[in-house]
Protein backbone atom coordinates (compact mmCIF):
# COMPACT_ATOMS: atom_id res chain seq x y z
CA UNK A 1 0.00 0.00 0.00
CA UNK A 2 2.91 2.29 0.69
CA UNK A 3 4.00 1.82 -2.90
CA UNK A 4 0.63 3.09 -4.15
CA UNK A 5 0.49 5.91 -1.57
CA UNK A 6 4.05 6.91 -0.68
CA UNK A 7 2.83 9.81 1.47
CA UNK A 8 1.23 7.40 3.95
CA UNK A 9 3.17 6.79 7.14
CA UNK A 10 3.89 3.30 8.37
CA UNK A 11 1.21 3.70 11.08
CA UNK A 12 -1.38 4.71 8.51
CA UNK A 13 -0.51 1.72 6.36
CA UNK A 14 -0.86 -0.61 9.35
CA UNK A 15 -4.19 0.95 10.33
CA UNK A 16 -5.47 0.75 6.75
CA UNK A 17 -4.47 -2.92 6.67
CA UNK A 18 -6.24 -3.65 9.95
CA UNK A 19 -9.56 -2.09 8.96
CA UNK A 20 -10.68 -5.12 6.88
CA UNK A 21 -9.72 -7.40 9.78
CA UNK A 22 -11.82 -5.37 12.22
CA UNK A 23 -14.76 -5.22 9.81
CA UNK A 24 -14.56 -8.98 9.27
CA UNK A 25 -14.46 -9.52 13.04
CA UNK A 26 -17.51 -7.32 13.57
CA UNK A 27 -19.43 -9.12 10.83
CA UNK A 28 -18.46 -12.52 12.20
CA UNK A 29 -19.54 -11.53 15.72
CA UNK A 30 -22.88 -10.30 14.39
CA UNK A 31 -23.38 -13.57 12.51
CA UNK A 32 -22.45 -15.67 15.55
CA UNK A 33 -24.72 -13.59 17.80
CA UNK A 34 -27.64 -14.11 15.40
CA UNK A 35 -27.02 -17.87 15.30
CA UNK A 36 -26.80 -17.94 19.08
CA UNK A 37 -30.10 -16.08 19.41
CA UNK A 38 -31.76 -18.50 17.00
CA UNK A 39 -30.46 -21.47 19.00
CA UNK A 40 -31.64 -19.88 22.23
CA UNK A 41 -35.12 -19.31 20.75
CA UNK A 42 -35.25 -22.96 19.65
CA UNK A 43 -34.17 -24.15 23.09
CA UNK A 44 -36.83 -21.98 24.76
CA UNK A 45 -39.45 -23.37 22.37
CA UNK A 46 -38.37 -26.93 23.21
CA UNK A 47 -38.44 -26.19 26.94
CA UNK A 48 -41.94 -24.81 26.62
CA UNK A 49 -43.06 -27.87 24.67
CA UNK A 50 -41.53 -30.26 27.21
CA UNK A 51 -43.11 -28.38 30.12
CA UNK A 52 -46.49 -28.49 28.40
CA UNK A 53 -46.18 -32.22 27.75
CA UNK A 54 -45.06 -32.78 31.33
CA UNK A 55 -48.18 -30.99 32.59
CA UNK A 56 -50.39 -33.10 30.31
CA UNK A 57 -48.80 -36.30 31.61
CA UNK A 58 -49.08 -35.14 35.21
CA UNK A 59 -52.81 -34.50 34.75
CA UNK A 60 -53.28 -37.89 33.10
CA UNK A 61 -51.43 -39.57 35.97
CA UNK A 62 -53.62 -37.79 38.53
CA UNK A 63 -56.74 -38.88 36.66
CA UNK A 64 -55.49 -42.48 36.61
CA UNK A 65 -54.76 -42.31 40.34
CA UNK A 66 -58.25 -40.99 41.01
CA UNK A 67 -59.76 -43.78 38.90
CA UNK A 68 -57.63 -46.35 40.73
CA UNK A 69 -58.83 -45.06 44.11
CA UNK A 70 -62.46 -45.15 42.96
CA UNK A 71 -62.09 -48.70 41.63
CA UNK A 72 -60.53 -49.90 44.88
CA UNK A 73 -63.41 -48.33 46.79
CA UNK A 74 -65.95 -50.08 44.56
CA UNK A 75 -64.13 -53.41 44.86
CA UNK A 76 -64.09 -53.00 48.64
CA UNK A 77 -67.83 -52.26 48.64
CA UNK A 78 -68.61 -55.25 46.44
CA UNK A 79 -66.38 -57.48 48.55
CA UNK A 80 -68.19 -56.30 51.69
CA UNK A 81 -71.58 -57.13 50.12
CA UNK A 82 -70.64 -60.74 49.36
Amino acid sequence: MRVAYPAMSLGEVVLAGLIPVFVAGILMNRHLRRESQQREALIQEQISSVESRHEELRKAYLEQEQTRVELRRKVAQLTALH
